[in-house]
């Protein structure tokens, strides 16, 4: 799963890059706990994570986890919580799938099916019971 936050430029923008960096490691946090011990949350890259699922290639696993990321990311931040003009800030997620060995055989062209897959799926401003995208 490839995963770009949302509403974090406005955190960053708003509260400076010190409350950007809390945010992430927030995030990270939640992201772990949908997580099984042996899977994977990596930061990709500024507000972008990838999300690694040993052993897993269902399309219903996915729109689980998916429903499960954004129930751990919609509460506010606890890192903002005492922060003037931060009341009740959140981050969304928009998601991308791809999946082993079906879509592609090396991380490379999976990240990049992901991303591609992350970007519909910020387009779309995907409703909650739709399919994943992929």
């Amino acid at each position: 799963m490839f995963i770009d936050l949302n509403r974090f430029k406005a955190i960053n923008d708003k509260l400076g890059h010190e409350y950007g960096d809390l945010t992430l490691i927030e995030v990270g946090q939640r992201l772990r706990t949908v997580m099984r011990d042996d899977d994977v949350v990596a930061r990709f890259g500024g507000d972008e994570f990838v999300l690694v699922f040993w052993g897993v290639a269902d399309i219903a696993f996915a729109d689980k986890v998916r429903r499960k990321i954004e129930a751990v990311l919609a509460p506010p931040l606890v890192c903002l919580q005492d922060v003037e003009g931060a009341t009740d800030m959140t981050v969304g997620a928009s998601v991308g799938v791809a999946f082993y060995p079906q879509d592609a055989q090396d991380a490379e062209t999976l990240i990049k099916l992901a991303d591609q897959g992350m970007y519909e799926d910020k387009a779309a401003g995907r409703k909650e019971g739709e399919e994943p995208r992929r």
